[in-house]
């Protein structure tokens, strides 16, 4: 191949090198310094033979395999050859470079998501044992509360301000009504059950009273026992205590560290994260 190209056959000579670079084909070059000669040998034949894209190929095969590779021999080779072989050098150094920059992007983002899903991880288990360690307090419900007077269905629900407000209000109610009918009483055991026509404003005053009293504390009490059977669970829970938890789940309580790499230009720095 070497006396093809000296002695000027360079279309002879690109054809005959040609197989010899396929790794496929039969007697192709084995010996990467072989095979790194013959593609320029094969390069600066297709170039002189006007094949320039087979020329630039061939380059490209070379410098991919071996990024460092030194310029041709000015002696040896075309001066064509020479500037065709720095122009495609360049290329393929600008491609490795874009490849490297990619790649540790994709090493920092798979970093960040693995440290992420550490810490999410980390949150999950801190979440999960806090849960493990207390145990919810139930009560259970009586039908016979929730049809008491006063509240006590609105408090056995939890409803600890409309219990006040019920309570409150029956006794304000149940206090007037009362009153009101020691006054009637007063007025019968005074006058012996024949009211004057002095007392008989008073009197009056004072049976309406009751009855207005009467008849909104019946209603109140009944509304307040309506509301607390609507409303009315079988269980309720009231509270939460702590509980001990299993030997196996107390030894993963505790700070959490996770050791981590970021790639850089000068190589890679490593760290810890953790959740505490």
């Amino acid at each position: 191949m070497v006396e093809l190209y000296l002695s000027g056959q360079y279309e002879r000579c690109a054809d005959v090198l040609g197989p010899l670079l396929q790794p496929n084909e039969s007697g192709a070059f084995v010996e990467p310094r072989v095979v790194e000669k013959g593609r320029l040998y094969l390069s600066s034949c297709a170039l002189l033979s006007g094949h320039a894209e087979q020329a630039r190929s061939a380059l490209r095969a070379a410098l991919e395999v071996n990024p460092l590779m030194p310029p041709p021999d000015s002696l040896t080779f075309p001066p064509p050859l020479l500037a065709l072989f720095l122009e495609v050098r360049e290329e393929v150094q600008s491609l490795i470079s874009r490849e490297e920059q990619e790649q540790v992007a994709r090493l920092m983002r798979e970093n960040a998501e693995a440290r992420q899903r550490a810490v999410e991880r980390a949150l999950r288990e801190k979440q999960l044992l806090e849960l493990a360690i207390e145990q919810p307090i139930v009560v259970q419900s009586s039908r016979f509360v929730a049809s008491l007077p006063f509240g006590a269905g609105q408090y056995q629900n939890g409803d600890a301000t409309l219990g006040h407000t019920l309570l409150v209000s029956e006794v304000l109610l149940a206090a007037t009504a009362a009153t009101s009918a020691a006054i009637l009483l007063d007025f019968y055991s005074q006058t012996g059950g024949t009211i004057n026509s002095a007392d008989k404003g008073k009197f009056e005053a004072a049976f309406t009273v009751m009855t207005i009293s009467t008849y909104a504390l019946l209603g109140t009490i009944g509304l307040g026992i309506l509301e607390a059977n609507l409303n009315f669970q079988e269980e309720r829970r009231v509270g939460t205590k702590k509980r001990e938890l299993p030997p196996t789940l107390r030894e993963t309580a505790g700070p959490k560290l996770v050791p981590f790499t970021i790639p850089t230009s000068d190589g890679f720095r490593a760290g810890l994260s953790g959740s505490f």
